[in-house]
């Protein structure tokens, strides 16, 4: 039990939490309690706070909207990478069959890229593909895209950049 003055504190941590409260030291000095307690934590320093959360809030809130508006873009961003995978593997396994030529294999990737709403993406074959090339010939393509083009949002972390793809496939006497 504290007793300080004509107030009673049974628990020392009731004294230290309390703002108004010195302690004495056996000397008789005064000196002001700054201890730190968890059941109280608000401190009465005699000054207005009244604006300090709006301050915070101005700091805050770009980060946060910088950090939700950067996860969305990266999100498509990495959806636009596999739609293009998936444009050129089907690309691929048109290419690969023996009766198949060039301009199958353009087709069903622009079928594919139409689908999957994209815009300004192109494939190319090499070699060039023919009914006489020959079966195990090793077929190289190369899909490519345009970001700027395929987003929707309005800022534009990964704007101006290319994404490219490249599939080989053999080709087979199916």
């Amino acid at each position: 039990m504290l007793k300080t003055g004509t107030v009673i504190f049974d628990d020392p941590c009731d004294l230290y939490c309390h703002p108004r409260v010195e302690s004495q030291l056996e000397l008789g000095v005064k000196i002001p309690v700054m201890r730190w307690c968890a059941e109280n934590s608000k401190v009465d320093f005699g000054r207005n706070r009244s604006g300090t959360a709006m301050v915070e809030m101005s700091v805050c809130l770009p980060v946060l909207v910088i950090l939700v508006f950067g996860a969305i873009e990266a999100a498509e961003f990495i959806h636009l990478k596999q739609d293009l995978a998936i444009c050129t593997y089907e690309a691929a396994k048109i290419a690969s069959k023996a009766s198949k030529v060039n301009s199958d294999v353009v087709s069903r990737f622009d079928e594919m890229a139409s689908a999957k709403s994209m815009n300004d993406a192109t494939v190319s074959i090499y070699p060039t593909l023919s009914t006489a090339t020959p079966s195990g010939t090793e077929v190289t393509l190369t899909a490519t895209i345009k970001t700027e083009s395929n987003y929707k949002l309005p800022i534009s972390f990964f704007g101006g950049l290319t994404m490219e793809k490249k599939v080989v496939v053999a080709r087979q006497n199916i």
